[in-house]
């Protein structure tokens, strides 16, 4: 932290210090007792804050140097001095009432005082340009009665000075100029940036819910699919030590069984029916 510099607490003291001036005049300041004060709300007139001076001096550093207070020396019961613990404007405006009576006649002087300085500066001006074209002439005639060898020397001296006056008298402009269209021509379009940072690929793919038209075909590609295994025990092979496979199907949902896979085969050989349609009966 560099030595002498103007910390946050400092700079929001200072900042209260500045809107308590623009207060003066139109917020109402009444003493209510000894050492106690109240203010009114800048935004909600039927309020009233109380001030109150609790010390006389104090040697901290978060002081207001036009005020000459610090921190420690009043109390507001606005929220502003409540939460952030800092000399609010009510405190400020007070100390400007109370104690700097003349501050508006201060003001003033100050502005007639900053009036006349500039009218001594332009005054000024106007006195140099006639200093300048007096000497002018003066030279004119010096150098008609003159034929002395240093006559060179003179003129490098003007040419500096009219390379001063070519310098100072050429102003910069206000604001740059501006290029303007007219509103019937064609807008070009800007040339786009692109990144050269290469993306990175997402490896996570979403998935997302199917249409009802790709339901519909899934389900027909479904329906041309015959499996060639048992709706019992799952499997191609019926486990018998033959080499024919016999299968049967059922007359209700026709699912394809291997006889030696469902008991119900072999009672009702004609009409035969799964153990899976007979537990829906």
């Amino acid at each position: 932290m560099e030595k002498n510099k103007n910390t946050h607490r400092l700079c929001e003291i200072r900042r209260r210090h500045a809107k308590c001036l623009t207060l003066v005049g139109k917020v109402e300041v009444k003493p209510f007792d000894k050492n106690i004060w109240t203010v009114q709300s800048e935004h909600f007139p039927c309020t009233m804050y109380k001030i109150t001076k609790v010390a006389e001096n104090c040697d901290c550093q978060l002081v207001c140097s036009k005020c000459n207070i610090c921190v420690h020396m009043f109390t507001c019961t606005c929220m502003d001095a409540s939460i952030h613990a800092t000399i609010c404007k009510h405190v400020h405006l007070v100390i400007q009432v109370t104690f700097n009576p003349q501050i508006e006649s201060e003001n003033r002087m100050e502005a007639t005082d900053f009036s006349q300085a500039f009218f001594e500066s332009r005054h000024g001006k106007h006195t140099a340009k006639t200093n300048v074209l007096t000497s002018i002439d003066e030279l004119k005639l010096l150098v008609e009665n003159s034929s002395s060898t240093n006559l060179a020397t003179v003129h490098q001296h003007i040419k500096n000075a009219i390379a001063i006056l070519n310098v100072s008298s050429k102003e910069l402009p206000l604001s740059m100029p501006v290029k303007r269209k007219c509103s019937t021509a064609v807008n070009e379009t800007q040339r786009g940036f692109f990144s050269t940072k290469k993306k990175r690929e997402c490896k996570t793919q979403t998935v997302s819910k199917p249409t009802p038209t790709q339901i519909f075909y899934e389900h027909s590609k479904l329906k041309n699919v015959h499996p060639e295994i048992c709706g019992v025990c799952l499997k191609q092979d019926d486990g018998s030590m033959s080499q024919d496979i016999y299968w049967v199907q059922c007359n209700s949902c026709n699912l394809w069984v291997h006889q030696n896979c469902d008991d119900l085969f072999k009672s009702n050989k004609t009409m035969y029916i799964c153990k899976f349609c007979k537990a829906k009966q």
